[in-house]
């Protein structure tokens, strides 16, 4: 059985500013397999809901130009989530924390989210 490898996307507190965005981008390596984004969320204070996005590239692209996409995942407007999803290998990902909705409140996010991969 291979190892499992395990990079660090997102753990620890980041702020996002209102009607404003924070992203990470990363990638599976190419060949890897059983490649997944997993972990959780919890965003603070008063209107606490935020939108988390896991997109590729194109979609990203797409997502920051106001277009219709399609995402790896989409956890609508939450408090707190959790995502555990699988990703193909080689391609670039982004995970978006997306407090655009929020006219005045920026958001206080906690997250702990990793890719796993053979």
């Amino acid at each position: 059985m291979n190892p499992n490898y395990i990079l660090s996307v997102s753990n620890g507190t980041i702020q996002v500013p209102s009607r404003s965005y924070t992203f990470y981008h990363f990638s599976a390596p190419n060949g890897s397999s059983t490649a997944r984004v997993m972990g959780n969320f919890a965003s603070e204070g008063n209107g606490s809901n935020l939108r988390i996005y896991l997109l590729d590239e194109g979609n990203f692209t797409n997502w920051k130009d106001g277009h219709q996409i399609s995402s790896y995942y989409d956890s609508g407007n939450k408090t707190i989530g959790t995502i555990d999803v699988i990703v193909p290998s080689g391609q670039t990902l982004y995970l978006i924390y997306d407090n655009t909705i929020s006219p005045v409140q920026s958001k206080s996010v906690y997250s702990k989210i990793n890719l796993v991969y053979t």
